[in-house]
């Protein structure tokens, strides 16, 4: 397991050495990045050849090829997610196209032309949809489009901001094979001290600004204290394991330290068998519900979560308040922690049911940040975290135990989420009043699909069917007397009897009319 920490090297020479060695290895690094992404050079010719061009050691040449190959992957995955978006954006209208053209089949002359219109509109932006998918398809198999600096400083002009913030940041990648786990910086965590290693042009020019710079182009960096992890940086040098260091200025040109260790598997401390906490991430809050060995809640709260336009230090704020509630919640149980495994734009399509102002409101920074941050803390404290696929929970938690459980449908979300986690079935049953209409054969089918005619009725403003209830002397709802079924004896299904999946199909064709 990967952990980082950060820091801020408060000294005032830190400009004076730091900036002419970030310059040089961005040079290095835009040039490493043409020869090999964009001419497909080989990557020992690529390496020898920026080791003497630019005055660097191995080691700092492969960091610059670790790092163009970190940004490329997360370039390549952007526009694949972005291509799925696109995708389901479709799926979705011309699903929205089809509902459409059954309701002109028998809407008067005035309606008709109406819903003409919002058809054709429709039928365009899936044109639009499919024409940006086509671009970025192609963009795809291209050379990657990278650049450095980012593109809003460039449209806006501000050309020297943007050099300024593309020759901002360095990547020295470790080993434990070196000195202190890094050839280039060795970080001292018991007195503090950074050494930083420079090359003989670094040096001169640090000297020229009045940076200590000693004989052998080293430069020391004191009272360098991590806020958070400076014992875990004490425990990776008594193991010997190597350190990756990131430089990085930000807008007030402070230098910023990121230093990145590998931290061993904790052993698990909880087991989510014996009980687990589901958790349903919302807009607003996340929905939390404890259930015990046999999947009966037992405890649900409340957290609060940011929205969308919230400022990113409180939002991560919030998030890891929220997160540390969530885990000692299974520290206290003993219980595992069960979330749903979904991505950002799903998610998005999946609150649209509550309302698009709604739905706009879930941001794509706490979304993501949230699986990080779980993940990252369940792993460090022994948790027993378990990614559930979340079809369909919101049905099944309104349909099933939203009112006999007299809980929120978010509530019986999670509660869905916990127990599908502990791997208990979702049969087409209630606990209200009413039980929902069965099968009138057995036929090995996936309950999902069952459930997707259910919320197929729900989006469409339909009823969900309900089997009716027997009294005691025999006689249904409706006043009719019906002989009961013996454990041996079984009524066999007419023509005119037709199965509980038929059933709902039909509820569904009269719903969407």
């Amino acid at each position: 397991m990967m952990r980082t920490f950060g820091t801020i090297i408060r000294s005032e020479q830190a400009e004076a050495v730091l900036a002419p060695f970030a310059a040089r290895m961005a040079r290095a690094r835009h040039w490493q990045f043409r020869e090999l992404h964009i001419k497909g050079r080989p990557k020992l010719a690529v390496r020898k050849e920026a080791q003497q061009r630019f005055g660097l050691t191995k080691r700092q040449a492969l960091a610059n090829e670790f790092d163009l190959d970190q940004a490329v992957t997360a370039w390549r995955g952007m526009m694949r997610n972005r291509i799925d978006r696109l995708r389901d954006r479709m799926e979705q209208t011309e699903g929205h196209i089809a509902r459409l053209e059954r309701k002109m089949a028998g809407a008067p002359p005035a309606l008709r032309a109406s819903l003409k219109m919002r058809c054709h509109q429709k039928k365009r932006h899936v044109g639009r949809c499919r024409d940006t998918m086509a671009a970025c398809q192609k963009t795809l198999e291209g050379p990657p489009a990278l650049c450095f600096g980012g593109r809003d400083l460039l449209r806006q002009g501000a050309v020297e901001a943007w050099r300024d913030k593309r020759q901002g940041r360095f990547l020295l990648v470790g080993s434990k094979d070196e000195t202190a786990g890094n050839q280039t910086a060795q970080y001292d965590p018991y007195n503090g001290r950074l050494v930083l290693r420079l090359s003989d042009a670094d040096a001169e020019t640090a000297r020229a600004a009045g940076a200590p710079v000693d004989r052998r182009g080293r430069v020391v960096f004191e009272n360098v204290v991590f806020r958070y992890g400076q014992q875990d940086l004490a425990n990776a040098a008594e193991r010997g394991i190597g350190i990756t260091f990131l430089f990085f200025r930000d807008d007030r040109r402070r230098w910023h330290l990121r230093a990145t260790i590998e931290q061993p598997e904790v052993p698990k401390l909880t087991d989510i068998r014996i009980a687990t906490v589901g958790v349903d991430l919302n807009v607003e809050h996340l929905a939390v519900v404890v259930t015990d060995r046999y999947g009966n809640p037992v405890e649900r709260a409340t957290v609060p979560f940011p929205v969308a336009g919230t400022d990113g230090g409180t939002a991560q704020a919030m998030i890891g308040d929220a997160v540390k509630w969530v885990c000692d919640l299974a520290l206290r149980y003993e219980a595992g922690v069960a979330v749903e495994d979904l991505d950002f734009g799903r998610k998005k399509a999946a609150l649209k049911t509550y309302g698009r102002k709604h739905a706009r409101r879930l941001s794509s920074f706490a979304y993501s940040k949230f699986g990080e941050m779980i993940a990252s803390r369940c792993g460090r404290h022994g948790i027993d975290l378990t990614r559930v696929n979340p079809a369909f929970t919101s049905v099944i938690g309104g349909v099933k135990y939203a009112t006999g459980r007299a809980m929120s449908r978010h509530h019986a979300a999670a509660l869905v989420i916990a127990r599908r986690a502990q791997g208990f079935e979702e049969r087409f049953v209630c606990m209200g009043d009413k039980a929902l209409g069965g099968p009138g054969r057995s036929q090995p089918r996936h309950l999902w699909s069952r459930w997707r005619n259910v919320h197929l009725m729900a989006s469409a403003g339909g009823t969900v069917p309900h089997a009716p209830r027997r009294s005691d002397d025999g006689a249904t709802e409706d006043g009719r007397l019906e002989p009961r079924a013996g454990p041996a004896r079984r009524r066999r299904r007419t023509a005119t009897t037709a199965s509980g999946h038929h059933q709902v199909r039909a509820a569904v064709a009269r719903a969407r009319v």
